[in-house]
């Protein structure tokens, strides 16, 4: 049986694996499959120029780069609409979602309004818990910025320049953090939380 995290992952990986794709494609002639579609999942958006601490933030000028894309060779519809299987006959459909609820997604708003395309939000609920960034994005900003060294589950982690923190076999922290238990896990986040300046 496929536990949460591995589910988690696994979709993560699709849809970046999705997002890879349609990226390179932009500016191309492509032939998209007819009658078929996708969910678009974005994450989290930036006013000026993306920092480069993670691929889930893109900044304005590279999101209404993908909507201009979307508005002249695909077709746009609701989540719900794409859920209940509306297709078009002739052009690939797509719905667009953001997944984890930043107040930095209303920068889509006007751009999402100025191209007629529908999404859909989901909220989460990090903040009603104190903390202003999801688990993830708060890995990401440490493996960047935090100290050399960690010890996390009981085990000592090293940052690596471009693998992030590593434990003595070579496992990642990411990969640590999905395979522990839920106690290990939330003490770990929270100590992560508590040596980071982004709380």
């Amino acid at each position: 049986m496929a536990t949460i995290p591995h589910i988690r992952r696994k979709i993560v990986q699709y849809a970046h694996w999705w997002y890879g794709n349609f990226r390179s494609q932009l500016g191309r002639p492509i032939r998209w499959p007819r009658n078929e579609g996708a969910v678009l999942v974005y994450h989290g958006l930036t006013a000026g120029p993306p920092r480069r601490i993670n691929a889930r933030f893109i900044d304005l000028a590279r999101f209404e780069s993908d909507l201009r894309y979307i508005a002249e060779h695909l077709h746009p519809v609701s989540l719900s609409d794409y859920a209940q299987g509306i297709r078009h006959p002739e052009r690939f459909t797509v719905a667009i979602s953001f997944d984890d609820g930043y107040q930095n997604n209303l920068l889509a708003l006007p751009l999402l309004e100025e191209y007629q395309i529908p999404a859909t939000f989901f909220i989460t609920a990090s903040q009603s818990k104190g903390h202003d960034l999801l688990w993830n994005d708060l890995l990401d900003l440490v493996q960047a910025t935090g100290p050399q060294h960690l010890t996390l589950m009981g085990q000592p982690f090293a940052r690596h320049p471009k693998k992030g923190y590593l434990n003595r076999q070579g496992i990642g922290l990411r990969q640590s953090l999905e395979a522990a238990s839920d106690a290990e896990f939330l003490e770990a986040i929270e100590a992560l939380r508590a040596s980071s300046d982004f709380q």
